[in-house]
């Protein structure tokens, strides 16, 4: 979720109050300023035939830990959590048991390989 902060009109600030009034006299390019409160992580895999399961996806509170999991198949290992969303990818970490503090909603990847294959 998100929660209001303030209306700007350029560099000025306008109002922080959510609810604004004013005069319909000429055009006007005004910004509403919104802080997330809560965060959405979605989790995947690169390769589902190597994993029993993911934990950890859900939605979060702002300063609220998270604690990302995952259970391989017999044969596979696992190598690193990515975040991999808005057209970029971050390692996060190459523990399998992860606790951090997300700071927005992401799309986190576990990548996994199959023991004896290299990537």
């Amino acid at each position: 979720g998100y929660r209001f902060l303030y209306w700007s009109q350029g560099d000025s600030l306008l109002s922080e109050d959510s609810r604004l009034e004013l005069p319909a006299q000429e055009v006007a390019a005004l910004v509403a300023h919104f802080e997330e409160v809560s965060f959405r992580l979605r989790l995947q895999t690169d390769t589902p035939q190597g994993v029993l399961s993911l934990s950890g996806a859900g939605s979060y509170r702002k300063g609220e830990e998270v604690s990302l999991g995952i259970s391989l198949r017999e044969g596979y290992r696992f190598e690193a959590w990515y975040r991999v969303d808005e057209g970029r990818e971050e390692w996060l970490s190459d523990q399998e048991n992860f606790v951090f503090e997300p700071g927005a909603s992401m799309q986190i990847e576990a990548r996994v390989s199959k023991i004896g294959e290299e990537r």
